[in-house]
This record gives structure tokens, C-alpha cells and sequence, in this order.
């Protein structure tokens, strides 16, 4: 008896939300910029286009990201976890009026597609992710939707 095997299954595109350009600038906006703590957030949202998880860890300078020392409102010595940086990215869409349920890949996957959308190289884009493969990449490209008459006046037949 032969056994028959399907087709492997292949994800194309990942399920990770991503927001707009103009919902990215209004939640950078929208965020304070004359605290330690909005400072420290703006920055953890534009950095994490590399990735959460790496930018949490220490550099040989300290803490890259920190927690605020409880009532003084200064970052602590302390190192930011990974799911205090997801709470503080739901608190600060749901202030800023995002609907979108972002969470940390939230803003690699933005920036991978923002950075495509302004004609950058799905390769230059896997380096800046430091991913080791294109196809890893692609998971955060979510231009495949945003066809445009020029696009298709391109076949001819």
C-alpha cells in the first residue's frame, strides 16, 4: 500500500498586527517626549523594528531599557521584561486611540513594511532584522494587499 502526503503546509504571511504609517506616527506622537518614561517608550517602539527580545538584554554599558523606580518617575536599574514592554505598548495605543491589538513584533512587523513600501531590498530588510533568511522576512512584509492600477496595468497581453 502507498502512502500519499500532502503538500507541506507554507505560511506566507505571518498573523502579527501592523499598523499603518499614519497610526505609527499618532502613537509615536501621542506619547510624551519630556519624561524618562515616554522617552524610554518612543525609543522601545522605533528600536524594536531590530527586535523586543534582543533590545531587553544588557550591552556592556548596562540596561538598554529599564524599569521606572516606583514614585520617582527616573528609570531604575533594573531591566524592562519582555511582558512589561507588551503592557506598556497596550496601554499606550489604547491612549493613543489604536484600536489595532499591537504587540511587541507589532512594530518589526511595521517597520519591515514601511521600510519595503519606501523601496527598500527585502534583503537590506533581512539584514536590519538581523534575520538569517529572506523567507523569515517576508513573514513581516504586509505589502502583498496593496495592489494599485499601476500595478496591474503592467500585464499585457
Amino acid at each position: 500500500m502507498t502512502r500519499l502526503l500532502g503538500l507541506p503546509h507554507v505560511v506566507k504571511t505571518g498573523k502579527t498586527p501592523v499598523l499603518d504609517a499614519a497610526e505609527a506616527r499618532h502613537l509615536l506622537e501621542s506619547i510624551a517626549a519630556d519624561t524618562p518614561a515616554g522617552l524610554r517608550d518612543r525609543a522601545l517602539m522605533v528600536y524594536s523594528f531590530a527586535r523586543v527580545g534582543a533590545d531587553l538584554r544588557s550591552d556592556p554599558k548596562g540596561w538598554l531599557f529599564r524599569t521606572l523606580g516606583r514614585g520617582t518617575g527616573c528609570l531604575s536599574e533594573r531591566p524592562l521584561a519582555q511582558a512589561n514592554a507588551h503592557a506598556m505598548i497596550r496601554r499606550r495605543t489604547a491612549a493613543a486611540g489604536i484600536a489595532t491589538q499591537v504587540g511587541n513584533h507589532s512594530f518589526r512587523a511595521t517597520g519591515i513594511t514601511a521600510y519595503l513600501t519606501h523601496g527598500g531590498t527585502l534583503e537590506q530588510a533581512a539584514a536590519l532584522a538581523n534575520h538569517a533568511s529572506t523567507r523569515t522576512t517576508q513573514l513581516y512584509d504586509r505589502r502583498h494587499g496593496d495592489l494599485t492600477l499601476d500595478e496591474i496595468g503592467k500585464i499585457r497581453i
